[in-house]
């Protein structure tokens, strides 16, 4: 299974971006709904699909069915489906527990075990995607490292870094993982930063400037705001 993918632009269609969904399902529908997506677009999805929202499963199951459907579905793992991953390697047992400590006992099947389809889909999210202009990651690449690009777990984890040019190449970087006011976003959109995070803590509804879920067009810059619904 590979850890990353390189994706070549298209003639037709949009290339857009959303992510840290967070188990907000319905909000994310109403976001698609809203950005009228097309299977002539590309979308790619940044991680963090699962836990606080409390549709979990219901999340996967829209994202399955698009794919299902002819839709150009590219998603990430984030950090909390690797969590997910790594208690169910390491603690099997808690797992239950920590699954209803976010809010996504969905995720398991009735004998309490995590539903096969839900592993087979935490297991193939991609770890970044490379595109002509961009690269796409959950939290960001750690340029202290010797090889950025082989450090993977931090691509899950990390919140500060610098791109180094002389390690990566010279695109601007799209993530999610560290939560921005929605001002900060359109900030950075039309200042055309290096490197910024759309997510804007969609699953954090009642937190001052956050609470919305958010779609950019990589290619006009366009945002589309989605405000939690659940």
């Amino acid at each position: 299974m590979p850890k990353h993918l390189f994706i070549p632009s298209q003639v037709n269609g949009r290339r857009l971006a959303i992510s840290d969904i967070h188990g907000c399902n319905n909000t994310f529908l109403k976001l698609l709904d809203k950005i009228k997506l097309s299977t002539s677009d590309q979308l790619f999805l940044l991680g963090d699909y699962i836990n606080r929202g409390g549709k979990s499963l219901a999340v996967i199951k829209t994202i399955r069915l698009l794919q299902d459907e002819g839709y150009q579905i590219y998603f990430l793992r984030g950090n909390h489906e690797q969590m997910v991953l790594d208690v169910l390697r390491r603690w099997p047992l808690q797992l239950k527990p920590f699954l209803k400590k976010y809010g996504s006992v969905d995720l398991l099947n009735k004998e309490g075990q995590l539903r096969s389809k839900v592993f087979d889909f935490l297991q193939e999210g991609l770890y970044y995607i490379e595109l002509e202009d961009y690269y796409l990651v959950h939290a960001g690449f750690d340029c202290n490292a010797e090889k950025p690009l082989k450090s993977y777990n931090k691509m899950l984890t990390i919140r500060k870094y610098s791109p180094d040019y002389e390690k990566i190449a010279s695109k601007q970087i799209i993530h999610g993982h560290v939560r921005n006011s929605l001002e900060k976003i359109q900030t950075n959109v039309l200042s055309d930063k290096k490197h910024f995070s759309i997510d804007n803590g969609c699953a954090t509804k009642n937190t001052l400037g956050q609470g919305n879920l958010v779609c950019l067009d990589l290619d006009t810059k366009e945002l589309t705001v989605q405000p939690n619904i659940e």
